[in-house]
């Protein structure tokens, strides 16, 4: 994995974009709502939320949250792997974002072999959703085994019978 540090992660993607001969200004308009993702993210005091995986295919960008490509069952995930399924990947980065400065977000940059990691995204979010089950049946076996037994509670007196 090849590590980029980055000034202006926005300039650098910016950048990606140029270097390709298919429609740039298609893509300069989903490269403006990346810039908006990551701004946003730069105000969440989350450090997880800094944490992103961005792609250049056929039909535009897209700038996903880790912890959300992670999950199964979100749309960020379903996204994430049905590009590895299309033709025409261009590249792919694990972005750390790290600070605004100037109205610059500076990075760190991680280029992926896309379509490995994808299968791989694919494969541990499966295996983190059977394990979220288990836990849950576990948890709810649990509290079930930890109810008290039933007891028929004592008739009340009414205020004849005192």
């Amino acid at each position: 994995m090849k590590k980029i540090l980055c000034g202006d992660v926005v300039q650098f993607l910016s950048n990606v974009i140029q270097r390709d001969s298919r429609s740039k200004e298609y893509h300069q308009y989903d490269l403006a709502a990346d810039a908006r993702v990551i701004t946003e993210i730069m105000r969440n005091p989350s450090q997880e939320a800094r944490k992103l995986f961005w792609i250049y295919h056929s039909g535009g960008t897209r700038c996903l949250e880790q912890q959300k490509v992670m999950t199964a069952g979100t749309c960020e995930h379903t996204a994430w792997c049905y590009y590895a399924e299309q033709g025409e990947i261009g590249p792919a980065f694990d972005i750390e974002l790290r600070e605004l400065r100037g109205g610059k977000v500076s990075a760190v940059l991680y280029q992926l072999d896309y379509p490995s990691h994808a299968k791989q995204v694919q494969r541990l979010s499966v295996r983190s959703a059977a394990l979220l089950e288990e836990a849950l049946s576990m948890i709810h076996c649990t509290r079930l085994m930890s109810r008290p037994p039933y007891r028929r509670a004592a008739p009340r007196q009414t205020a004849l019978e005192r």
